[in-house]
């Protein structure tokens, strides 16, 4: 400040004070701050987890689990989570879908439980069917055997034979009665409602029984010939429903034959996807071949749906195909069908080859 005397400026007078101190100060003070305000940001953070662990984490895990379980099939179960927050609502709403998705499944379950039972009824309605038409045909299978045998009973209690003729005689007997015996066994395992064990296979075996037991059908002077098969051919399931299976495509192949014709049966190999898992696997092929008119291109297309029959009324329940396609994707296989070229049709059924029988 300026001082004057008498109106004089004599001179001033300076006043100061230093900021260090002041300076010092606000540098603590803003450290104090930053410290506490870190420590208290830490605390929030450890706090507003061990909060959220409680409060939602471990809700939200017992909610994941429970997905995961109802993921794995594990359906019915309850949640209790109580509340209601956002986390109860969505907990409420699994609970419900899964005792939902319990529901469908047990309805699925009893559907494919009843539709499994109808499917065997079918089947075993149609093998009935087989046995109905072969009745006529059985019926001379055993007449002829059985009238040899009396022929020769009735030679030998006449008494009119040597003992080398009676040895003959009764040798003769003895192989009548084999063969209706095994006819007999052929349609009491055809005929039997049941569900066979999947065992081993040998399609050749499967193939000559089949020949055998549709015998009697031929009519019109058809043939039904085996023109090649391999020594075996090993395949895993129902021995009884393959039969069932090539039976109905040889009476088809038989029905739709032209008088004097014949009908063909062979085993070949052959490189397949199967119908379980898609790959590439080696199939056994039954190829049955008829001398028929073939099919039209526009029943082609539905060859095998249920009750399609291009038979007259009463000799065809339109089963046949769609039992017999059945059957080879329940054995992991497949049934083809072409029309071929010099008229007449040919049927295959692939089977998955099985090492040694």
């Amino acid at each position: 400040e300026p001082v004057s005397v008498g109106g004089k400026p004599v001179g001033h007078i300076e006043l100061s004070e230093s900021l260090a101190p002041m300076r010092h100060y606000v540098r603590v003070t803003l450290l104090h701050i930053g410290l506490l305000s870190l420590a208290l940001g830490l605390a929030s953070v450890v706090l507003a987890r061990a909060m959220g662990e409680r409060l939602i984490g471990r809700r939200l895990g017992r909610v994941v689990e429970f997905a995961r379980r109802t993921g794995e099939g594990q359906l019915g179960h309850r949640l209790d989570m109580g509340g209601r927050d956002e986390i109860s609502t969505l907990a409420e709403s699994m609970e419900d879908m899964s005792r939902q998705l319990a529901s469908a499944l047990e309805a699925t379950q009893a559907a494919n439980a009843e539709r499994f039972a109808l499917l065997q009824q079918l089947r075993h309605a149609d093998r009935l069917s087989s046995i109905g038409r072969l009745a006529s045909g059985v019926a001379h299978e055993l007449g002829t055997p059985l009238n040899v045998a009396m022929g020769h009973a009735k030679r030998i209690e006449k008494g009119s034979m040597t003992e080398l003729e009676v040895g003959h005689a009764a040798a003769v007997i003895h192989r009548q009665m084999d063969r209706m015996a095994a006819t007999i066994r052929n349609i009491l395992g055809f005929v039997r409602n049941s569900t066979p064990p999947q065992q081993v296979v040998d399609l050749v075996g499967v193939v000559h029984n089949v020949r055998e037991l549709l015998s009697p059908l031929l009519e019109r002077g058809v043939e039904l010939v085996v023109t090649s098969v391999p020594e075996s051919a090993c395949v895993v399931g129902s021995e009884i429903q393959l039969e069932q299976a090539l039976s109905n495509l040889v009476a088809n192949a038989v029905d739709a034959t032209r008088d004097g014709g014949r009908v063909e049966m062979e085993i070949g190999q052959t490189q397949r996807n199967s119908s379980v898992g898609g790959t590439a696997r080696s199939m056994f092929a039954v190829y049955v071949r008829d001398q028929g008119p073939g099919v039209p291109k526009e029943r082609a297309a539905r060859l095998f749906e249920p009750f399609v029959t291009s038979k007259p009324e009463g000799s065809g329940t339109g089963l046949g195909l769609w039992i017999t396609q059945g059957i080879a994707h329940d054995h992991a296989g497949a049934i083809e069908f072409e029309n071929l070229p010099g008229g007449g049709a040919c049927f295959t059924l692939l089977i998955p080859a099985q090492g040694g029988c």
